[in-house]
């Protein structure tokens, strides 16, 4: 195993550690309702594509790389936490009165902010085989606008409220949670594209 394989491999193994430790504080405290956030929902995936990419290294070898349906699926985890690392910055830190400890403490540490810079700082500069495609940045939105559908339509019906303050659509303006449900997405393949041409720029 290569340098930078090694290290990639220690990286999705903490991550994976610290992914749990966060399920484990948030749902001993919250219950599995919070699954039905944005947040959650993205570092399960995240926390799914690195046990399989940590498992995928352990067997690479030169002649054997990371398989393309692992290194898709590990883009698409780290693009989503991405989201959700922007969405806290921009929208609910402000929307929380800029209580930036409340966004930061419990499984929030860890979902909102440990994790997902330690999957940039291990896909960015230590996963130096994966090489995204275009196809692949469209697909990582897909979640996104999935979830946005879903919740806004829930949220519409009245079978829900929330759970994100953006997403309370009678509670605002109409034409404020049109903005919402269509620039996060848009925001979402941004965001998957930007990680696409860093991740290129560095590999070269």
């Amino acid at each position: 195993m290569t340098k930078n394989r090694k290290i990639a491999f220690v990286l999705n193994i903490i991550i994976i550690i610290t992914e749990i430790m966060g399920f484990y504080d948030g749902i001993s405290k919250y219950g599995l309702i919070l699954l039905g956030f944005y947040t959650q929902q993205s570092n399960l995936v995240l926390l799914i594509s690195c046990i399989l990419y940590a498992v995928a290294l352990l067997k690479a070898t030169d002649d054997k790389p990371v398989k393309k349906g692992i290194q898709t699926l590990h883009f698409i985890g780290i693009s989503l936490v991405a989201v959700t690392f922007i969405v806290v910055i921009l929208l609910l830190i402000p929307m929380s009165g800029f209580d930036v400890k409340r966004m930061y403490s419990g499984s929030s540490f860890y979902h909102h902010l440990l994790c997902p810079v330690l999957a940039f700082i291990s896909y960015l500069i230590f996963e130096k085989e994966d090489v995204p495609t275009k196809k692949d940045a469209f697909i990582a939105m897909l979640p996104t606008l999935f979830y946005a559908i879903v919740t806004t339509s829930l949220n519409v019906a009245k079978v829900i409220v929330g759970p994100y303050p953006f997403l309370h659509v009678y509670e605002q303006p109409v034409w404020m949670s049109v903005m919402f449900f269509i620039t996060i997405p848009l925001g979402g393949y941004g965001i998957a594209v930007l990680l696409r041409w860093i991740k290129n720029k560095v590999n070269q």
